[in-house]
């Protein structure tokens, strides 16, 4: 009977054991996961502000050639894109004046460049009045845009910039500013620029569209990546680590420069989050993955 009761009490002591064991594990703080992430450091620098334009692509100099008689083709020697050489014969052409026969006449290149022109085909009538051909100069090409005039002030000749064409995404080109209109439009308030372009595999052709930035001053500022912007609605932030952890950190942006851009709101030095912002929240805990 005694090692009944005995029994009894030890059981009772490790129930009671167990229920103050769980009872302390419920009162322990639960440690939260930390989140990795990738961060970058702000940095203070001088910022190019640019200007983009769009512009459209012409000859540098185009000639166009004219018949001294009225007259009638009657051979072609070239078609448009073709490139030619000066005094090379384009066409033969005669005076069609009835019951009267002349010699052949020669319709020469009077330049070195390429046909963008051609008007006419054998048998058809000329006349002084119209041009036949039509010879550019495509090497260097010149790309025609508009500034507006609060911008006049800053274009200089001689001045790079970098061009982007439709055909070519992909390629950033190098121009040289080499003519400012002298008048504005009226219209518009614009003034036209000429940009020189080199194009010695004659890939660039007249009628080509693209884009061309233009450097119109500097100033000091803050830069971070793009991948530090978080954006909500009209909201840009970016999580600041701080003793740790990832602070929401609201911010204002200017001048954005290939793949970083101008925030005011943060100072030199600061470390943001460029990767993993999507996992985070203001205050979390944060583990910093090294490159």
């Amino acid at each position: 009977m005694l090692k009944k009761y005995i029994l009894i009490l030890i059981l009772a002591f490790y129930i009671f054991g167990c229920s103050q064991q769980q009872k302390t594990e419920k009162n322990l703080p639960i440690e939260k996961e930390k989140v990795a992430v990738k961060v970058t450091t702000v940095i203070d620098t001088t910022i190019v502000e640019t200007l983009a334009v769009t512009g459209e692509l012409k000859p540098s100099a185009q000639i166009e050639i004219y018949v001294k008689t009225a007259g009638l083709i009657i051979s072609k020697a070239v078609k448009v894109g073709q490139r030619v050489k000066k005094d090379e014969i384009l066409a033969e052409m005669v005076q069609d004046i009835p019951g009267m026969q002349f010699s052949p006449l020669k319709i020469k290149a009077t330049s070195d460049g390429i046909i963008t022109i051609d008007a006419i085909e054998v048998g058809s009538n000329v006349t002084p009045q119209r041009p036949v051909f039509a010879i550019s100069q495509l090497n260097p090409i010149e790309m025609v845009a508009k500034v507006a005039e609060s911008y006049i002030s800053q274009l200089k000749i001689g001045e790079m910039v970098h061009v982007t064409l439709s055909a070519f995404p992909s390629e950033i080109l190098n121009g040289r500013v080499t003519e400012v209109s002298p008048s504005l439009e009226p219209l518009s308030r614009s003034v036209t620029i000429t940009i020189q372009l080199a194009n010695p595999q004659g890939r660039l052709r007249p009628g080509m569209f693209g884009q061309a930035r233009l450097e119109i001053g500097e100033h000091p500022g803050l830069m971070i990546p793009l991948d530090a912007v978080v954006q909500t609605g009209v909201m840009r932030f970016t999580f600041r680590i701080d003793q740790g952890k990832a602070q929401q950190q609201m911010i204002e942006t200017g001048v954005i420069a290939g793949d970083k851009i101008e925030v005011m709101g943060l100072r030199s030095g600061d470390q943001v989050v460029v990767l993993g912002q999507n996992l985070l929240e203001d205050g979390v805990d944060v583990s910093i993955i090294e490159d």
